[in-house]
C-alpha cells in the first residue's frame, strides 16, 4: 500500500485545520494561487512565483550587462580623451624645442 504524505494547514480567517497533500502544497506554493479551506476562505500563500522571481533576475541581470556596458564606453572616451591631450601636449613641446633651438 502506498503512503502519500500530508501537509497540515491552519486558516488564517476560522483557524480550522486541514490536511492536502504535499505535493498539493507544494503546487500551491509554486504557483501562488488561491486555495479555500474547508469553510470557504481563501487562502494563498504570499510572494512570488518562481517564473516571477526569474524574470525580475534576468531583468536586473540585464540592467547589469546595460551598466556595465555604458561604464566601458566612457572609460573608452575618456581615454581617448586624454590621449589626445597628452599628443597635443607633445606636440606643442616639440614646437617649443625647435622654436628654441634646444631641448626644455
Amino acid at each position: 500500500m502506498a503512503t502519500v504524505e500530508q501537509v497540515e494547514l491552519c486558516c488564517s480567517e476560522c483557524k480550522v485545520t486541514f490536511w492536502v497533500t504535499a505535493a498539493h502544497e507544494a503546487k500551491l506554493v509554486r504557483k501562488r494561487q488561491t486555495f479555500y479551506c474547508p469553510n470557504g476562505h481563501g487562502q494563498w500563500f504570499p510572494g512570488k512565483t518562481d517564473a516571477q522571481r526569474a524574470k525580475e533576475a534576468e531583468a536586473a541581470l540585464q540592467r547589469e550587462r546595460e551598466a556595465a556596458a555604458e561604464e566601458r564606453r566612457l572609460h573608452h572616451e575618456e581615454r581617448r580623451r586624454l590621449e589626445h591631450l597628452a599628443r597635443g601636449r607633445q606636440s606643442l613641446i616639440t614646437k617649443l624645442r625647435r622654436a628654441k633651438g634646444g631641448p626644455l
